[in-house]
């Protein structure tokens, strides 16, 4: 289990960040620090009723909240399949710091249930591959 989190200072600086409401703010601050994150960044496993019962939330303050962070791009979800993605998540988590961190979040990836959410954070991780230089990993992700 993660027990801590970074948070880029950059978050409370941003646009998006700074014209959620309240509980935008916490809804965002809970997908890149809360229970449901996984070692991986920036994808999840969770539905509404994770969320809520971690929020303490109702299922409509959440869609608000949650429609917010849609509406700004920061936050996608395929509530069919229950995955939740921060399509930026890149500008808010390092870099895998060796090829072996980077090999874990591969093996973690059968955690997430096949969709197109899934398909696109592969996508993603390819470009993380190539640009970090770990091109050896891109034939691990297909």
């Amino acid at each position: 289990m993660i027990r801590y989190n970074e948070v880029s200072i950059t978050t409370w600086i941003s646009y998006d960040f700074k014209t959620l409401s309240p509980n935008g703010k916490l809804l965002w601050l809970y997908l890149l620090t809360g229970p449901v994150r996984l070692p991986i960044p920036g994808i999840y496993r969770s539905g509404v009723g994770t969320c809520t019962d971690d929020l303490g939330w109702g299922s409509d303050v959440f869609k608000k909240a949650f429609n917010e962070l849609e509406e700004r791009k920061m936050a996608i979800a395929d509530w069919k399949f229950n995955v939740i993605m921060l399509p930026n998540w890149r500008k808010y988590n390092r870099a895998p710091a060796n090829p072996n961190i980077f090999k874990s979040w591969l093996g973690m990836l059968d955690s997430i249930p096949d969709c197109d959410l899934k398909n696109e954070y592969v996508m993603i991780l390819t470009e993380l591959a190539t640009d970090t230089g770990q091109d050896a990993f891109i034939d691990l992700l297909d």
